[in-house]
């Protein structure tokens, strides 16, 4: 009898930057509060507090695209995770990660005309690897806490 041993989507990383062009903080666990983001990251409080999410897969790329790529050397997500297929989420899809409801506000980065890569081959690996999803709850993220689509 087949069974699916795919394992579940996992953090790997938790990531702050408290200031713009900052060099961005590993950290074990963030506390995380309802439309206000990841307390100690710059964005906190701001606008709809929109965390910043990035598959390991996706980031294992973007270091052959940091010549040309406008985005790879901007882009710092808060939340690396492993195992979470990028491609099939879409605004407003809802997942948990750790105890946390997020709501994707925005999948996949915009690409910019004036980057040398979009310019010559389209779209990096930043238009459908990250999302950006805003937390609907309250609580702390853990590395190693599971991902779960609702």
């Amino acid at each position: 009898m087949h069974s699916d041993t795919k394992k579940p989507a996992r953090i790997e990383r938790i990531s702050l930057q408290q200031n713009k062009g900052a060099v961005p903080i590993p950290v074990a666990e963030a506390p995380c509060v309802a439309g206000q983001g990841l307390r100690g990251d710059r964005h906190f409080g701001t606008g709809d507090g929109t965390l910043s999410f990035l598959g390991v897969e996706t980031e294992a790329l973007l270091p052959g695209l940091a010549a040309e790529g406008l985005c790879v050397a901007r882009f710092s997500a808060n939340v690396l995770t492993r195992g979470l297929d990028y491609k099939h989420l879409a605004a407003g899809t809802r997942f948990y990660a750790g105890g946390i409801l997020f709501e994707v506000a925005r999948a996949g980065k915009r690409c910019f005309m004036e980057c040398r890569h979009f310019a010559a081959r389209g779209p990096c690996a930043l238009a459908g690897g990250c999302a950006f999803a805003r937390p609907l709850s309250s609580g702390v993220l853990h590395r190693g806490d599971a991902v779960v689509l609702v």
